[in-house]
């Protein structure tokens, strides 16, 4: 399977992108079965979407953090749980980095992230409710992170 929006390499990062790796990546966040895969699928996964050692985003972080959002409702266990640790880094990679330029020229607007990711915030909560482990502190950590930065953004607009 080739997903075009994710074959655009990034220029303007010190590193070598490849878009190959995310398809590889989802088919292992659907595999997974427990932590050591949890955590072996959720380091695959972010080194798609994004340089998780520096915290810049590729280009294909908006169309995967679209397909996680969308997934995560029939998700349960740990690829739920990798799942919502790879949405929250996302969120917070694309706090300040807001666009990426790529080989061609184009820019990309990563500020979609945002907005994909708070509008599962309702779902979040529920199962942040259900108490179940091992999902209920991914669940917790994207909610505090979600409601910090609108704090943030509360405190920053004021005169």
């Amino acid at each position: 399977m080739r997903w075009p929006a994710w074959a655009v390499p990034a220029v303007d990062r010190p590193w070598a992108y490849d878009p190959g790796g995310v398809v590889p990546a989802f088919e292992a966040l659907v595999a997974v079965t427990d932590e050591t895969s949890a955590v072996r699928a959720y380091h695959q996964l972010l080194g798609a979407l994004a340089h998780n050692h520096s915290g810049s985003p590729y280009p294909a972080i908006v169309p995967g953090v679209r397909g996680l959002a969308a997934s995560v409702p029939q998700m349960r266990g740990w690829s739920l749980a990798t799942a919502l640790d790879v949405l929250t880094d996302s969120w917070l990679f694309t706090i300040d980095d807001t666009a990426c330029r790529t080989a061609d020229g184009q820019v990309h607007d990563l500020t979609e992230v945002q907005g994909l990711v708070s509008s599962i915030a309702p779902l979040v909560r529920q199962i942040a409710e259900r108490r179940e482990s091992p999902e209920l502190g991914r669940a917790l950590e994207l909610l505090r992170v979600i409601d910090d930065s609108a704090r943030l953004r509360s405190t920053l607009r004021r005169p």
